[in-house]
């Protein structure tokens, strides 16, 4: 599934949120969730059983390595063996 992450006030659209991630915990079939803005392609698959628990815990504990704190969250969840991952620049 591939679906954009508009900009708004001129703030690009970012990683996955929390709804991208509940979508993919409770349709684990997903093959491959994407996102697109203006920057980047996001690509992410659950690796185990994941639940929205899953990702409010790893929104609490992610570490601010990027202005954009949603991907802060993906990578603690990456980390963690949840989910595969990836943010590409735009070609």
């Amino acid at each position: 599934i591939t679906h954009n992450h508009t900009s708004i006030d001129d703030e690009i659209g970012g990683s996955f949120g929390e709804d991208d991630f509940d979508l993919l915990s409770r349709h684990q079939d997903i093959r491959e969730l994407r996102a697109v803005d203006e920057k980047f392609v996001y690509k992410m698959k659950a690796l185990k059983k994941i639940s929205t628990t899953d990702y409010n815990d790893a929104y609490r504990n992610a570490k601010l390595i990027d202005n954009d704190y949603k991907h802060c969250v993906m990578i603690e969840l990456k980390e963690r063996g949840l989910i595969y991952y990836e943010r590409n620049v735009r070609k």
